[in-house]
């Protein structure tokens, strides 16, 4: 179907029509109310569709043949008479010749049946391409003899050219059906239109039959041409004379190769472009006459461009006659014709001192030179008379003058011939010169007054704006005050003077800010007066302002002292003690010093008094130290007054034991009574510890044994901590097998039955020499029995448990409950509670922790925020109630926004780089490093902004295992970031995205970017997320039985090698350390290529390159090495998508060469994983890909090739 276009529909449809193709737009008409008149003359061909009986339709045709006639071509048109039943009361034969008579341009076809409708396609086609009317070969037999009444009836009427064209027609017709009087008709026909003067046409038509006769046609076809050509250079029209003979002699030249005839035409043409002054157009032509008739045209042709060149003269037109003259002048000059050429020359001179003196008297000075210099180069070029122009160069000269171009008029001064006239226009040219300078300095003096006037009235104007508008501004600021938002109001105020600033009113600026100081220091927000007042750039104002400032700015500190932190005063007092020494204000200098000592002195009796232990000491005494400095540095001849302090520490020491060091700071005190009290003390506790010493010799080495054991735990609980969610996993897997029964229990508080359970446990997983995991239970069976306290009966079992295993009593959890044990016999609460916190390190349960932190007098809150090892059925509608719950509690308050865009530029510029280039990694790891930063200022919500960025970074650029490790971690040590609505939302965000329910997940990205305080290039990144398609990796298909059966036994064996990998992880950390160093020396001459392939990402090359160092290595027997890069191979082969069972072919390969060495080579840790990662490729397991992952992270890598990290399924 076509396009529909309201009035007719469009379609193109390809037609083969004998050996053309024609590519055909058809137009169908489909209302009467079409535009006949625009759709008609822009058509190739028309069939047109008619019944004959109906009257309506033919008097439509009646108009439309209106529009055909306005038409100055001749389209070719079909008419197709039928009936919509398909009978016609009329005959076909008359119907035909009818139509034949009425309309001889036109074809007809009668009730032509559909299947037959492409005859007329072909009919129409065939007289597009060749231009003429169309015609019906099948039927042309029966045209045949109108068309020769239609020609006899047309020449008695002698109208020759219908005649001519019903002749020609009939000739075709012959000559397809083969009639005897084909060349009769033709001759007839060619002989119509000699008669109208169209040789061409006759000679078309008589070519085939009589080629003499052709040419003879041809010829006067020629002659004819020539003649319309004398017609119009008679008629004074030569450039369509000359064009008219030149069509003349290209057509003769290809169809007559008539040579005369030919160089007539052309010679003809030649004079005729030079007639109408275009000498170019006709040396043109004489490229195209032969070489013998070029110079002897030349010499004919002179004097006719002298003519032209003078009719343009006489005309005005000095530049045309100057242009033809330089065009003849190169064309004779090329050919040789030097005696014409000359002529030409002094012709041209005379045009060009004509033109000279027009560009004089209408002041076209620059043109009047450049003729001038044309003129010379006629001089210099050619033999020319040289004529003296002294009296144009004068006018020219002092023209020049009078523009003030000295340097152009200097240079014509020296073309000057007489010597008195360049004498009279130098002392002219001095006149001019001096009184141009009068001029110019009287009208510079007169902008610079009424500049001067204009800017000082424009100041004074922009004085008096500023004026009101500082008030303004003032009071506005007023009002916040009087609303106690003084930030509020010194930052509006700073805002204003930054515009002052903008404007070039630095004066204004400063004395704004001045004010927003006082704002300020009247609202005690010191941290920010002292960053208002680097602002300030005039040094006077500074130095007045510190000084006028300085005892409200005494004040306000000793106010702050009372009320905050002693960091953010010794802060403050620092900045405020560098500001006042910058600005040489020493005496201000020394006061702030003598208070900063004061508080100094406070600040460490406090903290004496707040902590009674020797880190309390150690604090004052490095308090000391910086009170001393300070006075060493700033105050000259001054000794603080530290005698308080000093007794207190003493006493402290006396307290502590530690006589020796009271006695250090007792020697220090001035104070005579303050020396006697603490000496007092001192002698009393000395004779106390005498006594009480042989009692602690005994006790402290017990002490010391288990100072050693708790430093071993803890160095240990650190690699357990590292373990314990790799280890929880493996516990997970167990859990239905081993535990439940026993978590159920201890929910119950069954705690003997549960006992029993674990004790079961712990034999059964040391048969399977899982030895961490039984120990893991002997710590829940600890615990149970402190929540018993039946810890006697425990320690006999330990005992038996750990007699004949080695490998089971080298755990940590077994080291933790001996050491429990032991202190649980010391008596040592505080200890044990200690030791007992280490057990969190360990892969405990829910109902487990809940026991431990029962013991502990915690409360359990469960909450997960680790990845989940299996989908969980979750309650969709539900978690979206909750998000939308908390999208209501996240409260975004203005203040915190401000407060976070304070400390943009200390905190958070660097990381908005980061995003900026695209490190986004760089930039999760700076969020997730400055959390217990902000945590520590008590900046809570700006610190969980931070971990809710990090963790979406490393989600969505895929490192989620380190995203839920972050949180877990943060969150475990921070535990008051829990409460907040925004990392419960973070929470809910986690399980969504471990579910893939992508519509909550795109609603939890949403609240964030509502709700968080975050920078414009954050919401950016945050929307990126939003925006993002979640591409989640689709069901596989279900395994069969057998296929399940097989897994489910990888699954086994492969749970009981991830602990061996594991446990050479451990060993191998240091050596990797020395593999990296043996790389990286190394690089240059190995890695180099493959480093770049990586770069690029082009995994599948890297490989290669990967496997062949691998084999280098191991021939050089460096089986370390060598593995290492077959692991590489491996993990970059999976990244570049290469069939597993090729990867399996290239390990099996590399294993073979290694001969009687594969056994021994097969125990490395990196072959080991090599096996590993390949069955979980080939068995499509996800189980253990976040624990792999984090062991690959500690192999000896460059940083490209940790883009390969982390492995994907």
């Amino acid at each position: 179907m076509g396009k529909d276009k309201e009035t007719f529909v469009k379609w193109n449809r390809e037609l083969h029509v004998l050996e053309n193709i024609c590519d055909l737009e058809i137009d169908v008409v489909t209302s009467e109310t079409a535009n006949f008149d625009e759709i008609i003359p822009s058509v190739d061909g028309i069939i047109y569709f008619m019944n004959p009986l109906d009257k309506q339709e033919r008097e439509l045709f009646q108009i439309i043949l209106d529009i055909f006639k306005k038409i100055k071509r001749d389209i070719p048109t079909i008419l197709m008479y039928y009936n919509e039943d398909g009978i016609l009361s009329f005959s076909t034969t008359e119907l035909l010749e009818e139509s034949w008579i009425r309309f001889p341009d036109y074809e007809t076809f009668v009730n032509l049946h559909p299947k037959d409708f492409r005859q007329a396609l072909h009919c129409l086609c065939s007289a597009m391409i060749s231009g003429d009317n169309p015609l019906d070969l099948e039927n042309a037999w029966l045209r045949f003899p109108i068309l020769i009444m239609q020609a006899n009836y047309y020449y008695k009427n002698r109208n020759f050219y219908e005649a001519a064209k019903s002749i020609k027609k009939a000739a075709f017709i012959s000559n397809i059906f083969g009639r005897e009087d084909y060349y009769i008709i033709s001759e007839q026909a060619a002989y119509l239109y000699s008669q109208l003067n169209l040789f061409l046409e006759a000679a078309q038509i008589i070519e085939d039959v009589n080629n003499r006769k052709a040419n003879e046609y041809k010829r006067l076809y020629t002659e004819t041409m020539i003649r319309e050509g004398n017609k119009l250079f008679n008629k004074g029209d030569y450039e369509f004379a000359a064009r008219q003979y030149e069509n003349a002699a290209q057509w003769s030249l290809i169809e007559l190769k008539n040579k005369e005839l030919i160089i007539k035409s052309f010679k003809l043409a030649i004079n005729s472009w030079i007639s109408a002054c275009r000498v170019e157009n006709a040396f043109t032509i004489l490229e195209r006459l032969p070489h013998q008739e070029i110079k002897k045209t030349l010499n004919e042709l002179t004097e006719k461009v002298l003519s032209a060149a003078d009719y343009l003269v006489s005309i005005g037109n000095l530049e045309a006659a100057r242009e033809q003259l330089y065009i003849s002048i190169h064309t004779y000059q090329r050919e040789g014709l030097f005696e014409a050429m000359e002529k030409f020359t002094h012709k041209l001179v005379e045009i060009l001192i004509k033109i000279l003196e027009k560009n004089i008297k209408n002041d076209k000075t620059y043109d009047a030179k450049k003729t001038y210099d044309e003129i010379e180069n006629m001089w210099n070029a050619f033999d020319v008379e040289k004529i003296n122009l002294d009296e144009y160069l004068e006018q020219i000269i002092k023209q020049f003058l009078h523009n003030q171009d000295f340097g152009m008029a200097t240079y014509l001064l020296n073309e000057i011939n007489s010597l008195a006239l360049k004498k009279e226009l130098t002392e002219y040219s001095s006149e001019v010169e001096e009184r141009n300078k009068e001029i110019r300095k009287e009208a510079l003096q007169r902008d610079l007054k009424e500049g001067i006037d204009i800017i000082k009235s424009f100041m004074e104007s922009e004085n008096q704006l500023i004026e009101l508008l500082n008030k303004e501004k003032l009071k506005n600021a007023n009002t916040l005050i009087e609303k106690n938002q003084y930030v509020r109001a010194a930052a509006y105020l700073e805002s204003h003077a930054r515009e002052l600033k903008n404007i070039g009113e630095q004066e204004e600026a400063d004395q704004i800010l001045c004010e927003s100081l006082n704002v300020l220091l009247e609202g005690n927000q010191l941290g920010k007066f002292f960053n208002t007042y680097l602002m300030l750039k005039s040094d006077t104002i500074q130095r007045e302002y510190l000084e006028q400032i300085f005892p409200f700015l005494m004040e306000s500190i000793k106010e702050l002292s009372e009320i905050s932190s002693f960091e953010k005063i010794e802060d403050l007092l620092e900045k405020a003690n560098s500001i006042y020494r910058d600005q040489m204000l020493y005496e201000h200098s020394r006061e702030l010093s003598k208070l900063f000592i004061t508080i100094i002195n406070k600040e460490a009796l406090n903290s004496i008094r707040r902590e009674k232990s020797r880190s309390g000491i150690n604090y004052a005494i490095e308090l000391i130290k910086r009170a001393n400095n300070i006075s060493n540095a700033y105050l000259e001849n001054y000794e603080p007054d530290l005698d308080e302090l000093y007794k207190v520490i003493s006493e402290q020491f006396i307290e502590l034991g530690d006589l020796s060091s009271a006695l250090s700071y007792l020697d220090k005190i001035e104070d005579k009574f303050y020396k006697k009290e603490v000496y007092n003390k001192l002698s009393s506790s000395e004779e106390e510890m005498i006594a009480s010493r042989a009692k602690e010799v005994e006790a402290t080495l017990k002490k010391k044994s288990l100072q050693e054991r708790l430093s071993i735990i803890k160095k240990k609980s650190q690699d357990a901590r590292l373990d314990k969610e790799f280890e929880l996993r493996q516990r997970r897997g167990l859990k239905r097998a081993f535990f439940n029964e026993a978590l159920r229990l201890l929910e119950n508080e069954e705690y003997d039955k549960a006992a029993e359970i674990y004790k079961k446990t712990i034999e059964k997983m040391n048969d399977l020499r899982k030895y961490y995991l039984a120990a893991v239970s002997l710590g829940i069976l600890t615990i149970i029995r402190l929540k018993q306290e039946e810890m006697k009966y425990l320690a006999k079992y330990v005992k038996i448990l750990t007699s004949s295993n080695q490998l089971f009593l080298d755990t940590f959890p077994v080291l933790l409950v001996e050491y429990i044990i032991d202190l649980h016999k010391a008596k040592d609460q505080k200890k044990l509670e200690e030791a007992l916190s280490f057990m969190e390190h360990l892969p405990l349960f829910d109902e487990e922790t809940k026991l431990l932190y029962d013991i502990l007098g915690i409360e359990f809150v469960k909450e997960s925020t680790s990845k989940p090892e299996e989908t969980l059925e979750i309650d969709k509608e539900n978690l979206k109630k909750t998000i939308n719950g908390l999208f209501e509690n996240i409260k975004k308050d203005k203040q915190d926004m401000a407060k976070r865009k304070l400390m943009k530029k200390r905190y958070y510029e660097g990381i908005l780089e980061n995003l900026n280039d695209k490190e986004y990694i760089k930039a999760a790891s700076a969020y997730i490093d400055l959390i217990p930063e902000l945590i520590d200022k008590d900046f809570e919500k700006h610190a969980a902004v931070c971990l809710i960025l990090s963790t979406l970074i490393f989600i969505f650029n895929e490192r989620e295992e380190i995203a839920y490790t972050n949180v877990e971690e943060l969150l475990g040590e921070h535990t008051q970031l829990s409460t907040l609505p925004e990392i419960k939302l973070l929470n809910e965000f986690l399980k969504v995205w471990q579910a893939k329910i992508d519509d909550l997940i795109q609603l939890s990205l949403s609240v964030f970017m509502d709700k968080l305080l975050l920078f414009e290039i954050e919401k950016n990144l945050m929307k990126s997320y939003i925006e993002q398609d979640l591409d989640f990796k689709p069901q596989q298909k279900p395994l069969s039985k057998e296929k399940k059966e097989e897994k489910s036994k990888k699954l086994r064996e492969l749970d009981q090698k991830i602990d061996i990998i594991n446990q050479k992880l451990k060993d191998n950390r240091s050596e990797f350390k020395e593999m990296f160093k043996k790389r990286i020396a190394m690089k240059k001459r190995y890695y180099n290529t493959i480093l770049e392939h990586l770069s690029k990402e082009e995994f599948k090359e890297a490989s290669r390159e990967y496997l062949d160092l691998a084999t280098k290595f191991a021939e050089r027997k460096d089986y370390k090495m060598g593995s290492l890069m077959l692991l590489l191979y491996v993990i970059c082969s999976k990244k570049s998508r290469v069939e597993i069972y090729d990867i399996k072919q290239n390990v099996e390969s590399f294993m073979t060469s290694l001969g009687i060495s594969r056994g021994i080579v097969s125990e490395l840790f990196q072959l080991m994983m090599t096996q590993f990662i390949i069955d979980l490729i080939e068995y499509n397991i996800n189980k253990f890909l976040p624990t792999i992952n984090q062991m690959l992270r500690n192999l000896p890598l460059f940083e490209e090739e940790e883009r390969l990290l982390p492995i994907e399924l």
